[in-house]
């Protein structure tokens, strides 16, 4: 919120700077004007696309007592994040409906519908079910195969030459 507070007193703000005083150096108050109100909405719009994956509140409706997890991608869950103007947006759906996040976004653990989410690793209470949906076991499974990989080939090379 105070992003947009910041924005509206720029884009408020502007229109006087240039409205103030004598009609001389005109051009260097609208010249000012514009690059406030530019820097204004530009950083505001652009910490709107930083933090809009950003989850804030994540319940989970229904967690299996068993919790293999093969019974994790049956588990509702529901988010809850903020919009741009600091409103409570919510969304509920399956785990198995989510995917590891692929893309360009910095703050991207899981996506829904190709959006990208984002949970702290270091706020969420399950560490097996935050592996799970951010695809890190995945991850972590594929540089394994790629060390034993590495290790076979460093083993022939070791072959070869003697």
């Amino acid at each position: 919120m105070l992003s947009i507070s910041s924005c509206a007193a720029t884009v408020i703000g502007a229109p006087i700077i240039v409205a103030m005083g004598d009609a001389s150096g005109a051009a260097a108050k609208v010249g000012i004007a514009g690059a406030l109100l530019t820097f204004g909405v530009f950083t505001t719009g652009l910490m709107h696309l930083y933090t809009k994956p950003y989850v804030h509140k994540m319940w989970v409706t229904n967690l299996p007592k068993d919790s293999t997890k093969e019974s994790w991608d049956a588990i509702q869950v529901k988010v809850e994040r903020l919009g741009i103007f600091a409103n409570r947006k919510t969304e509920t759906f399956a785990v198995g409906d989510t995917k590891p996040y692929e893309g360009w976004h910095p703050l991207g653990t899981f996506q829904h519908k190709n959006y990208p989410m984002y949970l702290d690793r270091d706020h969420f209470p399950d560490a097996d079910l935050y592996n799970y949906i951010s695809g890190a076991e995945v991850e972590e499974e594929e540089e394994e195969e790629e060390e034993e990989e590495g290790e076979e080939h460093d083993a022939d090379d070791k072959k070869r030459t003697t």
